[in-house]
């Protein structure tokens, strides 16, 4: 069993669905450990190979740490799917399917997919 991500407020993420309910809960407390490699290391070691890979990427990326934070969250988006407003009706007008700008959405689309 893996140890889970301890913040230090006392939260703690189990996995990395916990880790994106934590991090738009606190996102400063995010933005700190995304910038000291922390998420990176921690995904590494949870085997998610290709989050922690996206955690590097937007920690070097040379935008602003909220926008870092937005990209890192947004590699949990990783099927193209109308977005869905608050009424659940698509906010997509076009007939073909789009990346959604909501990643919690589209993470839990994946998520549900194979059962």
């Amino acid at each position: 069993m893996t140890q889970p991500f301890q913040f230090p407020n006392g939260q703690a993420a189990n996995n990395a669905e916990d880790l994106v309910k934590i991090c738009e809960q606190s996102p400063n407390d995010c933005i700190y450990h995304l910038n000291r490699e922390d998420f990176e290391k921690w995904l590494e070691y949870i085997g998610e190979t290709k989050l922690a890979e996206a955690a590097k990427l937007a920690r070097l990326a040379p935008v602003s740490d909220e926008q870092r934070l937005e990209q890192f969250l947004a590699s949990f988006n990783t099927e193209t799917a109308p977005s869905v407003n608050g009424n659940g009706k698509s906010s997509d007008n076009s007939d073909n399917n789009s990346a959604s700008s909501n990643p919690i959405a589209n993470f839990f689309k994946k998520l549900f997919a194979g059962t």
